[in-house]
């Protein structure tokens, strides 16, 4: 994905760098200035955005900029329903692994979940929807995935998709940003699932897999967190 005219060059690919630089960075500061008590909405609303428009705004000059974002209609459905499937081949290997994870490294035990609010999970799925899955996957793998495969071609392919360096820098930046400014080992494990994502971004150019699958694996760790005290 070229920021100019021309064909891909080094000053394109410094600044899907510098793009990424200024993500984490943001991302880091949000979270310090959220623990140092600044209103939590504000800054992390103000990441979300960040990370929402940045691509949008690199790339604004292109013809079909949307589409090469993946913000594209084509498969729409086919998109988000292999993502549920996705969603629900997972689902029991990750409740019970988190049920490992919470009872032998937490120390937590299994406990009724708190009564069911729908508006409540109404405000997490929409969260997870517009505020956390859809801005980062517009960043991650709608912008910097492809920028970063102009410079690094994928050379292999995994069911069909290209799948190459680009993508595992583009996961792990993603991770990094996970763990920067909470400095947690264990926040550098959505570098896994971000393969997934971006298998699922390669899979027909656009996001919408991705995103669904997002913030669907996001609810889900949500769920089974509720579950445990």
């Amino acid at each position: 994905m070229e920021t100019s005219g021309k064909p891909h060059n080094l000053s394109d690919f410094a600044i899907a760098l510098l793009a990424a630089f200024s993500v984490l960075l943001v991302l880091t500061l949000a979270k310090h200035l959220a623990a140092l008590g600044v209103n939590g909405t504000f800054v992390f609303t103000f990441a979300a955005a960040w990370q929402l428009y940045l691509p949008i705004f690199l790339t604004r000059k292109l013809p079909d900029s949307y589409a090469l974002l993946g913000l594209t209609k084509k498969g729409l459905l086919s998109e988000v329903g292999l993502a549920f499937l996705f969603i629900l081949a997972i689902a029991p290997f990750f409740v019970l692994g988190h049920h490992f994870y919470a009872t032998r490294f937490l120390g937590l035990t299994l406990a009724a979940p708190p009564a069911f609010n729908f508006w409540q999970s109404a405000y997490l799925a929409l969260n997870q929807i517009f505020a956390i899955a859809l801005p980062e996957e517009l960043f991650y793998r709608g912008y910097l995935q492809v920028a970063l495969e102009k410079k690094w071609p994928a050379k292999h392919s995994f069911f069909g998709v290209p799948m190459g360096l680009a993508v595992i820098i583009t996961s792990a930046l993603f991770a990094l940003g996970h763990f920067l400014g909470e400095y947690n080992i264990l926040r550098f494990g959505p570098f896994f699932p971000a393969l997934i994502f971006s298998w699922l971004r390669g899979r027909r150019g656009s996001i919408w897999g991705a995103v669904t699958f997002h913030a669907l694996a996001n609810i889900l760790s949500a769920a089974a967190g509720a579950f445990y005290h």
